[in-house]
Order: structure tokens, then sequence, then C-alpha cells
């Protein structure tokens, strides 16, 4: 800073920079001294802006996206471990349609009970050759004394064929008094009932005729 001295005592004065001039002490007044005498303030160095440290909203923000992100990731982790890269999901459905085995089955009776609505004839394919006392896996009805039903989606081979007259018109599963007939292939001659064999996505067809001549007795 430079010096600066009073015109009047010629004694050394004061800035102040509250008021932009100099001062005498001695005098104990302002002074006018020479443009060239003014202080020349120091040049500041610029400081940058410090940016404050993330408050909460900003912290809140991180982890909602860390979580979305996460998300994504398990969803696409699910996906491929149930559905496989590009479809594979129909695959495996389509997989599951060529293993399964289908039965035609056309149906004649020749009883003198009449098959209709409330009598219907039943039809049962089990995986047990003998069906005394077993549930069928699949079954089926009719509602006339000849027709054909086909009943898809059997996953065992062999399989047996049951099919009964529901005589009393009860509705419920075969039962005392009912006219039956298993399937049996003459070329084998088993008792109680054949196997039919069914290759994975084959269907195959077969015909059962019967009448009274066999009552379920148990």
């Amino acid at each position: 800073m430079k010096m600066a001295f009073c015109p009047n005592c010629g004694r050394e004065m004061g800035y102040i920079a509250q008021h932009g001039q100099w001062y005498c002490y001695s005098c104990r007044q302002y002074r006018q001294v020479p443009q060239q005498a003014a202080p020349i303030a120091p040049q500041q160095q610029y400081q940058p802006p410090q940016q404050a440290p993330p408050g909460k909203s900003n912290t809140v923000l991180i982890m909602g996206a860390v979580i979305a992100v996460v998300a994504v990731v398990i969803i696409a982790s699910l996906a491929l471990m149930l559905g496989g890269d590009g479809g594979g999901g129909g695959s495996n459905n389509k997989d599951k349609d060529d293993k399964a085995r289908t039965l035609e089955l056309t149906i004649h009776y020749t009883g003198s009970g009449t098959v209709d609505s409330d009598y219907k004839i039943f039809i049962g394919v089990l995986d047990e050759a003998d069906f005394r006392g077993e549930y069928p896996e699949h079954t089926e009805s009719l509602s006339s004394s000849s027709g054909t039903v086909t009943i898809s989606g059997i996953t065992f081979s062999p399989c047996y064929v049951f099919v009964s007259y529901d005589a009393d018109g009860s509705g419920g599963d075969p039962d005392y008094g009912d006219s039956y007939e298993i399937y049996e292939d003459e070329s084998m001659y088993e008792i109680p009932a054949d196997p039919i064999d069914i290759e994975e996505g084959e269907t195959k067809s077969i015909t059962i005729t019967f009448d009274d001549s066999y009552t379920i007795d148990w």
C-alpha cells in the first residue's frame, strides 16, 4: 500500500477504507491527496465454489436407483431360469406335448339299458391291470350307446381301459350292479386286463364292445 502525507502538516496519513479517504491524525481532518497516492486494493485469488456434501434427498435417490437395478437383475435371472433364452418356455411346452400319449376309444354298448344323459357309459384309463379298488388316472363318459372319446395327456405306458354302464343312474363312480368290460386283445389272452402300449407322442385307437354279460359284484 502506498503512503500519503498531509499537505498541511506533512505528517503521514492513514487511509480509511470505510470512507475511501485519507485521514490526518495530527490535523484530525480528512485530506485530499493526488490520485496516484490512493491505495491499491490487493487482488483476491479466485476460489472455486465448494460442492456441498449430498443431502438426505440425494441419498434417497441413490438408494432408489440401486434398488431398481437390483430388481431388474433379479427379474432377468428368473426369466432365464424359467423360460430359457429366446422363447425357451414355449419350447418346453411343445416338448411336453410331444411326449404325451393319446387314446381314441370307440365304445359300443349292446346291453338292455338305455344310455342317455342320466344313464351314461363310464370310461377309465388306469396304470394298473387289476382295476378293483383302483381309481382311474383319466376318466371320460358317453351319453349314447355308441361313440368315440379322446383321452390325451397320458403320461404312462402301458395303460389299461375299463368301461361300465351306469345302470342305476347314480352318476358317480361304477358301483354294484353296473355292467362292465375291460379291454382285452384277443391275441394276448391276459386277465384281468390287457396292456395298451403307447409310445411318446403316439395316438392309439381301440374299440371296446360290451353288453350285460359281466356286472360289478364287489
